[in-house]
């Protein structure tokens, strides 16, 4: 058991699958609960973890940061936005900041936790995002 929130939780598995941690696991594997379950698991952000992604870190104030993973075999593009705060806020990002070359306004995405699609206005990802947790969407730049 863990004193981590589930917003917590998702923005630790979030980081480490951004950066290409090593997973390890220090649990009971047959005991462990769906929900932890699915954590280890989610197959969209276990990808990251491929020889051809590389996770880079875009933006970092105290309130927030935002790293983006490109998977440069596929294109494929993933960008998770962490809510460093105590409080819920409304968090963005660019097209434009993330990829120079990303030139549409309007981009269908996908948030990988949630498995919720989206779409980016004027370019700008922009989502509400709770205390100590994380949005994570896939952007297919191809």
């Amino acid at each position: 058991m863990t004193g981590f929130t589930k917003d917590e939780q998702k923005t630790m598995m979030t980081l480490w699958c951004m950066f290409r941690s090593p997973l390890m696991i220090g649990a009971k594997l047959i005991g462990m609960d769906d929900w932890t379950l699915s954590l280890l698991t989610n197959n969209e952000l276990l990808a990251m973890l491929e020889d051809t992604c590389q996770g880079i870190q875009v933006v970092r104030t105290e309130r927030m940061a935002v790293w983006k993973n490109k998977d440069k075999q596929s294109g494929i593009l993933r960008v998770a936005l962490f809510n460093l705060d105590d409080m819920e806020q409304e968090l963005s990002i660019s097209l434009e900041d993330l990829e120079k070359d990303i030139s549409e306004q309007e981009v269908d995405i996908l948030e990988l936790w949630e498995q919720k699609a989206d779409r980016t206005v004027s370019g700008v990802i922009r989502c509400d995002v709770p205390a100590h947790g994380v949005k994570v969407y896939k952007i297919n730049t191809k």
